[in-house]
């Protein structure tokens, strides 16, 4: 009869101990799968998205680094990623995840080429024919949540 005692008592210590250690786990964030989840959610609603077409005015499309500016703040938000798919107009795009302002798009070559930007501007909106003459970057703004779609930085020939 002892032993079933000494037994017994082992088994609700251990599973106290248990109980104990889910409870702390839980009070100090190290249980994160649910917290993880919310905060991912949450990151997702404070951020917008900008995504459009890329080109370069050539038989083939160069590695570019395409960058969204924020207006008030100058902070770049950049990617190298090309996205491949239909949805682009010539098979390449990009996508940029910003927090909410307003901003210039432009699509460059590589650091060599620095003050050599494609932006997305109001010759593009015109139909990037030799009759647009503005070549004035357009500001776009980008709230919580938002996507922003067919933002295409491929001004070429604009004076740089």
């Amino acid at each position: 009869m002892k032993k079933l005692y000494i037994i017994l008592g082992i088994l609700i210590t251990i599973f106290l101990i248990i109980i104990s250690l889910f409870i702390l786990l839980r009070w100090n964030g190290s249980y994160s799968d649910e917290r993880a989840l919310t905060e991912n959610i949450s990151t997702k609603i404070q951020t917008g998205i900008i995504t459009g077409s890329l080109s370069y005015p050539s038989e083939f499309l160069p590695n570019l680094e395409t960058c969204a500016v924020n207006t008030q703040t100058n902070e770049s938000y950049c990617t190298y990623q090309m996205i491949q798919g239909p949805n682009f107009t010539h098979g390449y795009g990009y996508q940029i995840e910003v927090p909410p302002g307003s901003y210039q798009v432009y699509t460059k070559i590589n650091d060599e080429y620095e003050t050599y930007k494609a932006y997305y501007s109001k010759f593009i909106t015109c139909g990037g024919e030799y009759t647009c003459t503005d070549h004035t970057p357009i500001t776009i703004t980008v709230k919580a949540g938002e996507t922003i779609r067919d933002v295409d930085p491929g001004d070429w020939y604009a004076n740089n």
